[in-house]
């Protein structure tokens, strides 16, 4: 029996990333392990050509030479042009664009002045073209015309500015003066706001055309503008993935824009860079646009770092204190109060997942310990504290919702253990669960009020998500609503495993018809109707959808303990009201004494993904294993292909 080749897999397992077992723990051809256990045509992957890598790589390093090259003649003229170009802007229609010369890229963070004074107020903001921006422009032209970018940008003012202000534009603004003034941001907005305006063809390759410009214009040219960065932080608000294309991940964009930020003085650990180093006018770093750009800034750092289950590299510093100041002392405009409040609560998020080690698999709180339970309720106490402060006037559907996501994550660790805290991490997917490693302690009054703490949240968050009216949905910013929706309803499935399997503890504490999962699952699925109405390709749809996916592994587990005979406390009603269709899906699924268990069981499942997911889905974005997949998780996974 030939060996087979180190690394090879089958396309199955390929497809969502798990070990492939060819031919038996021994190896060898084809089918696999898990292909034979599925019943499932088991096909060898084709192999990657080393000889067309390297062409490839040798291509591209041609091509950044080149453009290095032309950079390299621009900046012999920055300096004159940096002095040519003057002039006063709105907070609206202009922004302060610098391109930093390849000498002053290469300064030490050490040049950076941590003791210059910051204006409170914003002065004169001189303008730069940024760099040759008029092939950009060309080119979405080419897709677009300037009438439907003006419609784009109208709903944008209409419909996603009163959300979050990312961007403030004035009523009436046309996109003939933002393509002079800023022609990067007019790209991102018609980007975000051409969902159910434009054909899902036109959105691709707007789509396409602005993620390749912002990673060509950071990357390899290396250009540095305000404008640029704008882009970037509406891009990674408000991401989604072309259908037919494989794109940059979203981490990847979110550094881009971390960098930058950096770069420029928006963001990092560091007080801000003093204001000559990139010819920086006096008084713009302390103004409410840069507080503004600074909050957004770690809004979409911490934002992401929680997803990931990771420490943000940006952490929150007596400047971030100051641009809340700033802006709440003086700006009067409702918008940029009410991202204030959204830079508070994303601050409290990042310190939940900071105290309740949300951010480490390496240590735990143990629930039921005195200090568990101390830190909880400091925690709680600042939530609490949180929802006081904010003004009658700036509440909004959106920050209820974020106050229930942070007692999702305050009570989230009642049901970790050792080795299923990393499984918590997106993407928020079927083969992330399981049915062995869940926690089984002596119960205490600390577990009963975490574990009832954790159910309302879960169920409070995605009663509030369903307030949301259908425009709603499309225009809020993902990544700050649709991936806590999934992680919501995850979790509570997770509860009622938690509550339901062999040997359990936690059913003492609440019946499983309390939770009412599948009830919830289809208030996710209602939201997809709704946002299927207005644009099936919206974010927020394509997330919300996979909420069906994990209501049928939720009957055919049901069906399972059934055949077992491990109904338990209150499982006549499921049976009652789903039993016809469970017992119909009942064979397809594995008992749990059938099912066995690697060390890395929290990232496996015999059920298959690939079973309920439509194959053109596991490439997608939230939810799913590319978005926020880094290169460690097939490391800590135990993947090796």
């Amino acid at each position: 029996m030939p060996v087979q080749p180190r690394g090879r897999a089958c396309q199955n397992c390929q497809s969502i990333k798990i070990k492939c077992e060819l031919g038996g723990p021994g190896g060898g051809p084809p089918p696999c392990q898990r292909c034979t256990r599925l019943n499932k045509t088991c096909v060898l992957a084709p192999p990657k050509r080393q000889k067309d890598r390297v062409a490839e790589l040798e291509a591209k390093v041609a091509e950044l030479t080149k453009l290095l090259g032309a950079q390299g003649l621009q900046n012999s003229t920055l300096e004159a042009r940096d002095a040519s170009t003057s002039g006063t802007g709105s907070e609206e229609h202009s922004d302060h664009e610098v391109n930093v010369s390849s000498k002053k890229r290469k300064l030490d963070r050490s040049a950076y002045s941590s003791n210059k004074g910051q204006s409170s107020t914003e002065g004169p903001s001189p303008m730069s073209s940024g760099g040759d921006n008029s092939e950009s422009i060309s080119r979405l032209d080419s897709i677009l015309p300037l009438d439907l970018q003006q419609k784009c940008v109208e709903e944008y003012i209409k419909s996603y500015q009163p959300l979050l202000m990312v961007v403030p534009l004035a009523s009436g603004t046309q996109a003939s003066l933002l393509r002079g003034t800023m022609p990067n941001t007019l790209h991102a907005i018609v980007y975000i706001s051409s969902v159910g305006i434009l054909s899902w063809d036109l959105q691709d390759r707007i789509n396409i055309a602005l993620i390749e410009d912002l990673t060509t214009k950071t990357i390899a040219q290396c250009e540095k503008s305000l404008d640029l960065l704008q882009a970037l932080q509406l891009v990674c608000l408000y991401y989604r993935s072309p259908r037919n294309s494989t794109q940059i991940p979203l981490y990847q964009l979110v550094n881009l824009e971390a960098d930058l930020a950096v770069d420029l003085g928006f963001g990092g650990n560091l007080s801000p860079p003093s204001l000559d180093l990139y010819g920086m006018s006096e008084g713009l770093l302390g103004g409410v646009k840069a507080s503004r750009m600074w909050l957004l800034s770690f809004i979409i750092t911490q934002t992401t770092a929680l997803l990931k289950r990771k420490s943000n590299d940006q952490a929150w510093t007596s400047h971030n204190d100051q641009c809340l100041h700033t802006i709440e002392t003086e700006s009067v405009d409702e918008g940029l109060q009410s991202l204030a409040q959204h830079a508070r609560a994303t601050r409290l998020l990042g310190l939940i997942s900071e105290d309740m080690d949300l951010n480490t698999t390496l240590i735990s709180p143990v629930v039921g310990t005195e200090l568990c339970q101390q830190t909880m309720e400091q925690l709680q106490s600042q939530i609490t504290n949180w929802r006081l402060q904010i003004p009658i006037e700036l509440w909004s559907v959106s920050l209820t919702f974020t106050g229930f996501y942070m007692e999702l994550l305050l009570y989230e660790p009642v049901l970790h253990t050792p080795t299923n805290k990393r499984s918590f991490a997106a993407p928020f997917l079927i083969e992330r669960l399981s049915m062995t490693d869940v926690p089984t302690p002596t119960l205490t009054q600390h577990h009963f009020d975490a574990v009832q703490s954790l159910k309302s949240a879960c169920q409070n968050l995605i009663d509030t998500a369903t307030t949301f009216a259908g425009p709603d949905l499309i225009a809020l910013p993902s990544l700050l609503h649709a991936p806590r929706i999934a992680h919501a309803a995850v979790t509570l499935l997770r509860l009622h495993i938690a509550v339901t399997v062999q040997g359990n503890t936690y059913g003492q504490i609440i019946c499983p018809e309390d939770l009412r999962v599948v009830e919830y699952l289809d208030k996710c699925l209602e939201m997809v109707v709704r946002t299927n109405a207005i644009d099936a390709e919206a974010v927020m749809a394509r997330i919300v959808r996979y909420a069906d996916e994990l209501k049928k592994w939720m009957i055919q587990y049901e069906a399972s303990r059934l055949a077992t005979g491990e109904s338990g406390q209150g499982h006549a009603g499921f049976q009652a009201k789903y039993g016809g269709k469970s017992q119909q899906l009942g064979a397809a699924f594995p008992s749990i004494e059938q099912s066995t268990r690697s060390p890395n069981a929290a990232f496996e499942s015999d059920v298959s993904l690939a079973e309920f997911l439509n194959p053109d889905f596991v490439m997608d974005d939230f939810g799913l294993f590319e978005l926020f997949a880094e290169g460690d998780l097939g490391v800590s996974a135990g993947y090796s292909n």
